[in-house]
């Protein structure tokens, strides 16, 4: 499973600048959707 931190620095890299609350807030509901869908393939396999 990915790091949340990382998850966060790796999107940071890829629009070069740091975010702001709002986006941080939106990342962090990306990144709990992720999470699930892997709980669930996992559930699959």
């Amino acid at each position: 499973m990915i790091d949340y931190t990382v998850f966060v620095s790796n999107i940071e890299q890829e629009l070069k600048r740091e975010l702001c609350n709002e986006e941080l807030e939106f990342v962090l509901w990306m990144y709990e959707r992720y999470i699930e869908d892997q709980q669930q393939m996992n559930f699959v396999i």
